[in-house]
């Protein structure tokens, strides 16, 4: 397992108390599977921290499958580098505003995918826009279509 970076203790504590808040509703997702778009940006890193945690003491039984959308590999100082081999968790590197395929069998999307940044927004805003319109248009679609039980924006 990777070294988990600086400030990690910070973000397990939190882990324990946001379990700790939320974790008998996440049982609903009791053997599903997870797409989680923008998942290296920093709320969305809550997330799938939270959910990888859930998984391990069992608060989700059986575990969900989490794939985790991203732009680009997360290096080994990036906050998640110590989920990136764990058997229940698969990266998929794409941009959300492309054709990518879509893993089968979702269950539940959490749609955080987004240039999050003032700076990207001047650079780039029709992208910007993009990703939070025509990237979830296309995953309301799928869900529609597939039957995935829930979708968060």
């Amino acid at each position: 397992m990777p070294a988990r970076p600086p400030g990690s203790e910070i973000v397990d504590a939190d882990m324990t108390e946001i379990l700790a808040r939320v974790g008998r509703p996440l049982a609903t997702l009791s053997g599903g599977t997870v797409l989680v778009t923008g998942a290296g940006g920093f709320l969305a890193g809550y997330m799938v921290d939270a959910l990888a945690r859930a998984n391990d003491e069992g608060l989700i039984t059986p575990p969900c499958r989490l794939h985790l959308l991203m732009r680009s590999r997360p290096g080994p100082t990036h906050r998640l580098a110590h989920l990136l081999e764990r058997a229940d968790v698969d990266v998929l590197l794409a941009d959300v505003n492309d054709d990518y395929p879509l893993p089968p069998g979702l269950t539940h999307v959490i749609h955080a995918a987004s240039a999050a940044a003032p700076g990207a927004y001047r650079v780039d805003p029709i992208g910007t826009a993009l990703a939070n319109t025509a990237g979830l248009r296309r995953l309301l679609e799928h869900a529609a279509a597939e039957g995935v039980r829930s979708v968060l924006f």
